[in-house]
C-alpha cells in the first residue's frame, strides 16, 4: 500500500486554466518559430518558475540549476520504463543517459520561464533509437503523472524507485517556500505545479519508505563468511558493490550452502542468488540483507570459467599469433556460447583455446584416451580420440549439431571412427 502522510499538498493539472493556456499557446508559437532548427523536435517541457525574484528579466543564476534537476528526474523515469519493457536486462544500455539531451532555449519575462527543447544528435537519428527518444517524451508525462498522486493522496505510487525518488525531491531544492516551478508537459497538453508542500511531502514519505525493508533478490559471489555472527558478505555481480546478508529464523542447510558457495579467494566461485528483505540506500542500492531465506546457484564457477575464455577469444584480432593468422569468426563464437551451459556440468576440465586458422579448439582427457573437438566456420565441427595406451586414433568431419559436441564431451564417442 502507499505510504500517506500529512495534509494534501496543492499541486494542480490545469490543461485549460488561463495559466495553462498562456504557457503552451506561447510555446506552440515557439514551436513553429525555430521548426527549422536541424535536428530538433518540437519543444519537450517548459518550466515556469514562480516568486517574487523571477519577475525581473532572467533567470537568477543559483536557480539554472533547477533545469538540471528536471532533466535527472525525468531521465531516471525514462530509465525505469526502458527496464521494464527489458526484463532481461540489469541496466540502461550505454547511451542512453548521453542522448537524453535537453537544451534550454531561453528565458522569457516576467516569472521565469525556460524553455527546453530535446536535442536529437545526428548519431541517435537511427530508426534503431526510436524507442528511446518514444520513452523520454513517456517519462516526462510519468514524472507529471507522479506529483500530481502526491498531490491528491499525499502517497508516492509504488512504482515510483528510492533512485526516483531521491531525483524528484532535488526539483525545486534551490527554491524558497513561498516560491513553485510549474513543469509543462512534453506534448504541451498539460502542466503540474510543485510548490513548497510537495516538496515537504515528497521528503516526508521518501524518509518512510527509505527505512521500509522491501522482498528482494541479489546476484552475486559470496566473499566472506561469519560463522559466530551468522553473517555473509556478498559481491554484487552488477557493479562489485557489497551486500552484507544476515541469516534471520534458523533454515537447515544455508549455512553450509554459504561454506560450499564461498569464494576463499575472492574470485573463483558460482554466482548465486540471495533472496531476503533489503533497505534501500540513498541510491536505489542494498548494502545489507536481513532474513536470507533463499540461496541458489544460479551460474557455476566452471560456466563463468569458460564465458571468460570466450570472452578473451572474442577480443583477439587478425595477426594476433602471427601473419596469416584469423580471428575467431562470431559464427564460431556463438556455436560455442550455446554449448557452454552443458560443458560446464561435465567431470573433467575442458581447455580451450583459439587456433591460428579460426578455429575454436576444445580439449580434455579422460585416463589415457586424449579428446579433441574443434568448432570451425561454416557449421562444422572436427572430432578426434587419441588413445594414448593403445595407439588408436580415431577422427570424424560433421556438421555442427551442439547435442553430438555435449556427448563426446561425455564420453560418448559414437560418432568418431
Amino acid at each position: 500500500m502507499p505510504f500517506t502522510l500529512g495534509q494534501p499538498a496543492t499541486v494542480r493539472i490545469m490543461p485549460d486554466s488561463g495559466d495553462s493556456a498562456e504557457v503552451n499557446d506561447d510555446l506552440a508559437a515557439d514551436v513553429d518559430a525555430d521548426a527549422d532548427e536541424p535536428n530538433e523536435g518540437a519543444w519537450f517541457a517548459e518550466l515556469k518558475l514562480d516568486g517574487e525574484r523571477f519577475r525581473a528579466l532572467g533567470l537568477p543564476a543559483e536557480s539554472v540549476i533547477e533545469v538540471t534537476h528536471y532533466r535527472d528526474a525525468v531521465f531516471e523515469v525514462a530509465r525505469q520504463i526502458y527496464l521494464d519493457r527489458h526484463p532481461d536486462k540489469e541496466r540502461a544500455p550505454r547511451g542512453f543517459d548521453k542522448a537524453f539531451d535537453l537544451r534550454l532555449i531561453r528565458v522569457d519575462r516576467g516569472s521565469a520561464q525556460t524553455r527546453v527543447r530535446l536535442h536529437r544528435a545526428a548519431r541517435y537519428e537511427r530508426a534503431d533509437y526510436d524507442e528511446w527518444f518514444s520513452i523520454y517524451g513517456e517519462a516526462a508525462d510519468s514524472f507529471r503523472d507522479v506529483i500530481a498522486t502526491v498531490q491528491s493522496s499525499s502517497s508516492v505510487p509504488q512504482t515510483v524507485t528510492p533512485r526516483q525518488r531521491q531525483a524528484f525531491r532535488k526539483v525545486g531544492s534551490t527554491l524558497k517556500s513561498d516560491e513553485s516551478v510549474t513543469v509543462g508537459s512534453h506534448d504541451g497538453t498539460a502542466v503540474a505545479k510543485l510548490d513548497d508542500e510537495v516538496r515537504v511531502t515528497l521528503a516526508a514519505i521518501d524518509a518512510v519508505v527509505d527505512n521500509t525493508p522491501v522482498p528482494l533478490s541479489v546476484v552475486g559471489v559470496i566473499v566472506e563468511f561469519d560463522s559466530v555472527d551468522q553473517t555473509f558478505e556478498l559481491r554484487r555481480d552488477s557493479d562489485n558493490g557489497r551486500v552484507r546478508c544476515y541469516f534471520g529464523s534458523y533454515i537447515a542447510g544455508l549455512a553450509s550452502t554459504v561454506r560450499r558457495v564461498m569464494a576463499e579467494d575472492g574470485v573463483t566461485a558460482p554466482d548465486v542468488q540471495v533472496t531476503g528483505l533489503g533497505i534501500a540506500d540513498a541510491h536505489g542500492l542494498f548494502s545489507q540483507l536481513a532474513d536470507v531465506s533463499e540461496i541458489e546457484v544460479i551460474r557455476p564457477w566452471t560456466e563463468k570459467r569458460l564465458h571468460r575464455k570466450l570472452a578473451a577469444i572474442a577480443a583477439l584480432e587478425p595477426g594476433w599469433l602471427g601473419p596469416g593468422s584469423q580471428a575467431v569468426p562470431e559464427d564460431v563464437r556463438q556455436h560455442f556460447e550455446e554449448v557452454v551451459p552443458a560443458l560446464s556440468r561435465v567431470d573433467v576440465h575442458i581447455g580451450v583455446a583459439a587456433t591460428a586458422d579460426g578455429h575454436l579448439a576444445l580439449e580434455w582427457k579422460r585416463d589415457a584416451v586424449e579428446y579433441l573437438a574443434e568448432i570451425e566456420p561454416s557449421d562444422r565441427l572436427y572430432l578426434c580420440v587419441d588413445d594414448r595406451q593403445s595407439g588408436t586414433l580415431l577422427d570424424a568431419e560433421l556438421g555442427w549439431d551442439a547435442a553430438v559436441i555435449t556427448s563426446f564431451a561425455q564420453g560418448d564417442v559414437s560418432h568418431v571412427g
